[in-house]
């Protein structure tokens, strides 16, 4: 990565986005399928294939957005 004040942020934020991310089971999808959608990801960016990268971002951040649905009216996951 080129910008380092996005490293910089992904260094503080994902220790923590993790640790949420394992603690509260957020997501039930299959280690296989989720390393197929990064690496779909990342070709999109690569080719600069937008619409490929909406479509990718939309299916991998669906158990997420599913898991915010349930649980929208607890605040555990802030602690």
């Amino acid at each position: 990565m080129h910008n380092p004040v996005i490293v910089s942020l992904l260094l503080v934020i994902t220790p923590d986005v993790l640790r949420y991310y394992q603690r509260y089971r957020v997501c039930s999808v299959p280690l296989d399928e989720v390393c197929f959608e990064h690496r779909e990801l990342l070709r999109c960016v690569r080719e600069h294939d937008e619409q490929g990268c909406v479509a990718m971002l939309q299916r991998h951040l669906k158990s997420i957005r599913e898991f915010s649905r349930t649980n929208n009216q607890e605040n555990h996951f802030l602690e």
